[in-house]
């Protein structure tokens, strides 16, 4: 069982981008559909983004409208099918620094360690550090609740998708992504739009840095904390 006390969010972006969510609390939710659409080299776009099931075909029957008799077969690799409806909203995601990563990431006793981000975030310009989680979801929840926003929150679960049958949701993503330690927030909506609003100075929780300087994040575990 994983602890999923996070310790810090952090958010890869534009300058601009960055600069807007500390100094106004900008938040810029895409839809799903918008990742679906995206090429997966960047490991940005996922095609199976809000996909409610998956299933491992053993046998395909064939029909054709020239031949009198159905036929099947077994394919040589396998097969997969999921649902044409998808479930539909908008996200928005961070890479969350939470316990068990980085107890797992420790490299000596005296309680220091390092993450990798690099490997998946080294074409952004600039990183915001959320340094209190906690405060920044209870802002986040605060403001959808007045708007009247059905929302959710959570961290995101990777799959083997070449052995996995059974149901998914928002929070499932293939072992591809698993790099990005993706703790993610989703609003439902049937529209194809972004959400883009504001929650407010974000200041006292939310520093910036270049984030050429952090594609190796060194981070030590405090006793006292």
């Amino acid at each position: 069982m994983i602890n999923y006390n996070y310790r810090f969010f952090l958010k890869f972006g534009r300058k601009g981008h960055i600069e807007a969510l500390q100094r106004k609390g900008q938040i810029y939710m895409n839809s799903l559909s918008f990742f679906r659409r995206l090429p997966e080299e960047n490991l940005i776009g996922d095609k199976y983004e809000g996909i409610i099931y998956r299933r491992i075909l053993k046998d395909v029957l064939c029909t054709t409208q020239s031949l009198r008799n159905n036929f099947s077969f077994k394919p040589k690799e396998k097969v997969y099918a999921h649902p044409t409806k998808k479930i539909e909203g908008n996200i928005y995601c961070f890479y969350g620094g939470h316990e068990a990563l980085l107890e797992k990431n420790l490299i000596n006793k005296k309680g220091y360690g390092e993450l990798n981000v690099g490997d998946t975030f080294c074409d952004t310009e600039y990183m915001a550090a959320i340094i209190n989680p906690k405060e920044f979801i209870e802002r986040i929840i605060q403001y959808f609740t007045s708007a009247g926003l059905d929302f959710d929150y959570g961290p995101v679960k990777y799959i083997d998708f070449d052995n996995y049958e059974g149901p998914l949701n928002q929070f499932s993503k293939r072992k591809l992504y698993e790099g990005q330690n993706e703790f993610r927030i989703f609003v439902r909506n049937d529209v194809d739009r972004p959400l883009n609003f504001e929650i407010g100075d974000l200041s006292d929780i939310c520093h910036i840095a270049l984030a050429s300087e952090h594609k190796s994040l060194k981070y030590r575990v405090l006793d006292d904390i």
